[in-house]
């Protein structure tokens, strides 16, 4: 298992680089995330290489669905074909899930998925060159009357993006077909001050991300989005990190300017809240570890950047 990470988390030294340039402090962060996936990319279709599905996990905000993409443009730039499949479009539906002790249904377990039918259609994918794939309709909340054709070459890969992913019940026979690398990625650095102290934990990082996301992409407030994550962190815990040690490889997706860019963004998003909201202090906490990271206006993360899947305006989402 390789673990791909090279991050600069010093506050002092962040803020630093920031006030120096920040334009080539996101510049540098961004290509050195990108060569990771290049990196990978070339391993991927080397002569050596019989990749030919990657399984690519990792809990919410994590940057996977943007990493997909990215993954497969470098795929391309080395010559052979990719294409990103999300996970998402096998939910079963609206009321096909496990319930909860509350009676509320359990999405985020892996029984909410049809892996039966994913694990047909890669097989059928891999045997036979072609195969249809569903698409979930989330307006509607059940599978679409349509299904999406997907031809694989020889020497093409398909790469699918989910938290259930690495999920053994997931693979399922994809595993003694022997063209599998099984991909995980998270935010796994932490921000510390020059004391060693935690500023920002890993997943206070994915939630920030969450939140912007929420906002603009999903209609949802701030409170929304707190009283979804404690559900969302059991899931995580639940269906995903008992797996992340079956990974081949682990991708850490930290991007050091991340609160220079948020501190703005996230601002008006607190100050909308209720004092009386029972969220409200976590909110606060959060926004007083951004305040002392250096100001970067979001205008100057490029629209190829992974952080544009979480502050809009992105080329791949």
């Amino acid at each position: 298992m390789r673990n791909m990470a090279n991050a600069v988390n010093c506050l002092d030294d962040i803020n630093a680089l920031a006030i120096l340039d920040s334009a080539k402090l996101i510049a540098n962060d961004d290509a050195s995330y990108r060569n990771v996936l290049d990196q990978l990319a070339a391993d991927f279709t080397n002569g050596q290489s019989c990749c030919r599905v990657v399984m690519l996990a990792g809990p919410s905000g994590s940057g996977k669905t943007t990493t997909a993409h990215m993954l497969a443009e470098a795929i391309q730039n080395c010559g052979r074909n990719a294409f990103v499949v999300s996970l998402d479009n096998f939910y079963r539906g609206v009321g096909k899930a496990p319930r909860l002790e509350d009676g509320s249904y359990d999405y985020e377990s892996v029984e909410a998925l049809d892996y039966e039918r994913l694990q047909e259609n890669l097989i059928q994918l891999l045997d036979e060159g072609r195969a249809y794939f569903p698409i979930y309709d989330f307006e509607k909340g059940s599978p679409a009357d349509h299904s999406n054709l997907i031809e694989l070459g020889k020497e093409d890969i398909i790469i699918l993006e989910g938290i259930h992913a690495l999920n053994p019940i997931v693979i399922g026979a994809l595993k003694d077909k022997g063209c599998l690398i099984r991909l995980y990625i998270s935010v796994e650095t932490p921000y510390v001050d020059a004391k060693g102290d935690v500023v920002l934990t890993a997943r206070d990082t994915r939630l920030l991300r969450r939140m912007l996301r929420d906002y603009r992409f999903r209609n949802a407030d701030l409170s929304r989005t707190f009283s979804m994550w404690k559900q969302v962190c059991r899931g995580e815990d639940l269906y995903l990190f008992p797996y992340k040690d079956h990974s081949d490889i682990i991708v850490d997706s930290f991007h050091c300017f991340e609160p220079c860019v948020y501190r703005e963004l996230m601002m008006p998003l607190v100050q909308q809240m209720n004092v009386t909201d029972p969220h409200y202090g976590k909110a606060v906490s959060l926004m007083d570890a951004l305040s002392r990271f250096e100001k970067i206006s979001v205008e100057l993360v490029p629209q190829s950047s992974m952080i544009r899947e979480f502050t809009g305006g992105g080329k791949y989402l």
